[in-house]
């Protein structure tokens, strides 16, 4: 009996190995699965991802939604919680994965891998103000924060994927810089 539960517990372990992470985005079929797991009864959270987030976006200024300021983390987290529509493997070796859009609404997220799975860039499509305000903004804008290995074609696939739903978006570019976040329009 111990031998069949020791021959079951190796032929399921490969299988085991093989679910999304980080380290094997292949096996990744949509950002959900970044967050959680399958379990035989129930879905298990998973916080690899959270924490790369996190530390990626250490920094970036907030946004705000009316008087109330929001990390960009949580926003991200919340933009690419949720099965994305697709995900892509580029030609560096890298990964691009879109988060859920619920009933099209306008807030959407995007992240970037390279090979190693590290994340490169975040990209947030939402009308989040940059300011406290007692409006609500309705303007859709992109901002898109990117490490110092981000290539024009990523830029590129980022501006073409928000560009998607919504034309004439006002896009910035946030690059890291050291520590801090510096904000620029370039394409």
């Amino acid at each position: 009996m111990k031998f069949l539960a020791l021959a079951l517990a190796l032929v399921a372990a490969p299988a085991l190995a093989d679910t999304c992470s980080l380290q094997k985005l292949a096996a990744c079929k949509n950002s959900n699965q970044f967050f959680w797991s399958a379990g035989a009864k129930r879905a298990r959270p998973k916080t690899e991802f959270a924490d790369a987030l996190a530390k990626f976006l250490e920094g970036a200024p907030k946004l705000y939604v009316g008087k109330t300021g929001f990390s960009v983390a949580e926003i991200a987290r919340e933009s690419l919680t949720g099965p994305g529509d697709h995900h892509d493997r580029l030609p560096d070796g890298g990964w691009f994965f879109d988060g859920f859009t619920p009933h099209d609404a306008p807030d959407r997220g995007a992240v970037f891998f390279d090979a190693n799975g590290n994340i490169t860039a975040v990209a947030l499509l939402n009308s989040d103000a940059d300011t406290p305000s007692s409006d609500f903004s309705t303007t859709v804008q992109l901002r898109f924060y990117a490490g110092p290995t981000v290539t024009r074609d990523q830029r590129k696939l980022t501006h073409d994927w928000a560009a998607r739903d919504h034309g004439g978006i006002k896009a910035t570019i946030l690059m890291r810089n050291g520590d801090e976040w510096v904000s620029t329009s370039r394409p």
